[in-house]
């Protein structure tokens, strides 16, 4: 999501069950890595993970 991008309400409900089912999903790119610059397409990569995770 851009920068000051506004989120619907059910969007941050649906990120806050997450964050609760998955308290540590902010930390998987950092522990994928095996160089710093892989974190960056570590997030990409989340990112296209959530819609996933929150529709499960």
């Amino acid at each position: 999501m851009g920068k000051g991008a506004v989120k619907e309400p059910g969007a941050i409900v649906a990120e806050r069950a997450l964050a609760a089912y998955c308290p540590d999903l902010a930390d998987w790119p950092a522990s994928w890595r095996i160089e710093e610059r892989d974190v960056a397409p570590g997030q990409q990569i989340l990112e296209c993970f959530k819609p996933f995770l929150l529709h499960c």
